[in-house]
């Protein structure tokens, strides 16, 4: 439903409705609230997604028992969870190893590197103090039963650490709680984050996609009672509102009470700043008449953040691959119940009792029932149990495997990942490729995901370059669980600009996965030998954590990228011995390709002193020092080539033995290099016997002489060699 068909009566025509006057854009956002819920409601949105939070949490719906049904409750009806146990396997694969967030600055200069360090390290504590990454997954998991999920991240100056008294600005005098007769204080601020539904997201319905929306109405369901303490002159207006379920713009999933006493539904108005509206806008109330606040819009951009598995064609709508579920669902649960009634009905025993039997009842179970019949013929009858033939039949059973197997094929999630393991010698590594499949699969949502990560990232970041006047404290925590408390405020964050997070191989996300990389490590010799290679991948089998395996190449090449950006900046790092030399030469000498080391002298003399430096070290690197820490040793000075013939001793006194003379029309032998016709080109190791070597017997099978041709012998040692 448009706009206008609700609102048209009191929006205006000489303005946008965005830059309605105080006294008008209250009634105006909350026509546009009553007009998306009919909206839901006559179009079917409403009851789909109440449909599929059923679906997905039916169990506690059900109170997680068989329920009898029917007019005489003769029938039963149980809930095959199935439809969530698919869409949590979807929530596991993607949100399993969630990727951390990576702060970039806007250049390169050493200050803001700086400023990048202690962003990263503020970042992960803020996002771990604030429990972020619970956010992270409830707002993924709403994605795949409603087709969206969102999170808002507000920022309330009255939360946080107190830091001075607060005052009036004009008369400097101190501010007092009327509720509770004491000065009030400033607090350095903070975030609220809240999970929020699609039915808290008023939107503009008319909109083609979700990303083409300039303008949302948050819906968010507060304690009165803080509202008075930030809004205390909205006292009488707050303790009057409430809300009841039937109101429509109140309803929510799951269970409600009747009454909620301290609850009050709150709309807040975000515009985003466009050419209509250069400063957006910001405006909270509590109904047309009640406008707590309103204002341009505080933040960079909308402080809500959604995640949807797909996006609806040509609607602001997300949609999931659980509404195809949905259908299949409801057939499992029916066929179950059904087989569950049948078998419940049939499978006690029953007695028939012909009349005039004078049988005791008493001597009878409970467990069976009794049918009681009039015989005919003269002979009458005697009690007997009553067989009937079994309703269920193979068909029956067919199709309920049909419809599981096809749920498992709509979301590409094999049994093997729900438990269900049919070949029981299907190895680590086909279990991980069979996760990877399904992850591709599902690669639009993870990707999803991913941005939601950077959105609520960069959101965090800019509100502290906005917002953190004052000093905060962050406890930061090193790769070694070393801790220490750094201050900080706005001023770190200048040369901040965004948030990124690297999408990892899908395979790493699964624990056999990770296993299998470390396997591969370990075999081509990429992860320290002894006590230190054992200890870090026992951590992998135990958490399935690669990070143990790789914290040392990934230090080292930290390492190097801080001696490149030192050298682009003019300055030599410092070289130790115990470097990895031929690593560090390797990786710097790629900067003699920048352009900017080529077109400055002096950054390229800087360049070649530091591979120099290192060259100069890694030939004076004691061989034992090399091999203890894994690094490659330098050749040894002076010794031959590889190739090249051992030298053949002379006799004391003796002079060496000169060249032949070359001679018109004779053509010598080179006595270092066979001449091609006298020695045969060969491939693979030399055939030559061995000493002690036993010869194959010509009649031997073909399969031993080929073997015995690959062996290489121990070449013979001279024994004035040492």
């Amino acid at each position: 439903m448009a706009d206008g068909d609700t609102a048209g009566k009191t929006d205006s025509e000489d303005y946008y409705f965005a830059n309605a006057p105080l006294d008008e854009i209250g009634e105006l956002l909350m026509d546009r609230v009553e007009a998306y819920y009919i909206f839901l409601n006559s179009t079917g949105m409403m009851n789909l997604w109440r449909r599929s939070f059923a679906f997905f949490y039916n169990s506690a719906r059900l109170g997680g028992r068989i329920n009898p049904v029917g007019r005489k409750l003769e029938l039963q009806s149980i809930s095959m969870d199935d439809y969530p146990n698919l869409l949590r396997n979807i929530l596991t694969l993607t949100t399993a190893q969630m990727p951390a967030m990576q702060t970039l600055c806007s250049n390169g200069d050493e200050v803001t590197l700086e400023q990048n360090k202690i962003s990263q390290q503020v970042l992960d504590y803020e996002t771990r103090v604030h429990k972020v990454p619970e956010y992270l997954r409830q707002c993924a998991e709403d994605s795949l039963w409603a087709g969206e999920g969102f999170i808002y991240k507000g920022w309330n100056p009255n939360l946080g650490e107190e830091v001075a008294a607060d005052a009036d600005i004009e008369t400097m005098s101190p501010i007092v709680d009327p509720n509770t007769g004491e000065q009030k204080a400033m607090h350095v601020g903070d975030w609220e984050f809240e999970n929020l539904t699609c039915l808290d997201i008023i939107r503009d319905v008319d909109a083609l996609s979700y990303a083409a929306l300039q303008w949302v109405v948050v819906r968010r369901f507060q304690n009165k009672w803080d509202l008075i303490a930030q809004y205390p002159q909205f006292k009488d207006e707050i303790m009057r509102a409430s809300w009841a379920l039937t109101d429509k713009r109140n309803s929510k999933f799951g269970y409600s009470a009747i009454n909620h006493r301290d609850l009050v539904p709150t709309f807040e108005f975000f515009h985003d700043k466009t050419q209509a509206v250069p400063g957006g806008r910001q405006t909270l109330l509590l109904d047309a008449d009640t406008v707590l606040f309103d204002g341009p819009l505080a933040y960079g951009v909308r402080p809500v953040y959604r995640c949807a598995y797909a996006e609806l064609r040509n609607n602001p709508f997300g949609w999931t691959v659980g509404f195809s579920l949905l259908p299949l669902a409801e057939a499992n649960n029916r066929l179950t119940s059904t087989l569950l009634t049948n078998v419940a009905t049939f499978g006690v025993t029953r007695v028939l009792n012909p009349r005039g039997a004078n049988i005791s009842l008493q001597a009878l179970s409970e467990n069976l029932a009794i049918i009681d019949y009039t015989p005919t013929g003269p002979q009458g009858g005697k009690p007997e149990v009553l067989n009937m033939s079994n309703p269920i039949t193979k068909e029956t059973g067919d199709l309920l495997k049909f419809i599981n197997s096809k749920m498992e094929t709509y979301v590409s999630i094999d049994a093997s990942m729900r438990g269900q393991v049919k070949d029981q010698e299907m190895s680590g590594a086909a279990m991980a490729m069979q996760a990877s499949i399904s992850l591709q699969f599902h690669a639009g949502f993870q990707q999803s995901f991913n941005k939601l990560l950077e959105d609520v990232g960069t959101g965090m970041v800019q509100d502290l370059k906005a917002f953190a006047s004052a000093p905060r404290q962050a406890l930061i925590v090193g790769k070694e669980n070393q801790g220490y408390m750094q201050a900080y405020d706005k001023k770190n964050f200048d040369g901040i600009n965004r948030v990124v997070v690297a999408a990892a191989n899908p395979m790493l996300n699964t624990t056999a996965g990770k296993m299998n990389l470390a396997d591969q490590l370990l075999q081509n010799g990429m992860l320290p030998q002894g006590e230190a290679g054992a200890m870090k991948y026992i951590q992998v089998m135990n958490q399935g954590k690669l990070e143990p395996e790789t914290q040392y190449l990934q230090s080292e090449y930290m390492a190097i990228q801080q001696d490149k950006e030192d050298l682009l900046a003019g300055k030599l790092p410092m070289i130790q011995m115990t470097d990895n030399h031929p690593l560090r030469m390797q990786e710097v000498n790629t900067l003699n390709n920048n352009p900017i080391i080529r077109q400055n002298p002096n950054l390229g003399n800087i360049v070649r002193q530091y591979i120099l430096g290192h060259f100069q070290q890694w030939l004076n690197m004691p061989p034992l020092l090399a091999a203890a820490m894994g690094i490659q040793p330098p050749p040894a000075q002076g010794a031959p080539p590889p190739g090249s013939p051992p030298q053949v001793p002379h006799a004391a006194g003796a002079a060496p033995m000169a060249p032949p003379t070359a001679q018109p029309g004779i053509q010598h032998a080179n006595p270092q290099t066979p001449h091609p016709q006298q020695k045969p080109p060969t491939m693979g190791p030399p055939t030559v016997a061995g000493p002690g070597m036993p010869r194959m017997p010509s009649h031997a099978p073909m399969q031993n002489q080929s073997a015995i041709k690959q062996i290489t012998p121990t070449p013979l040692v001279n024994p004035g060699a040492h």
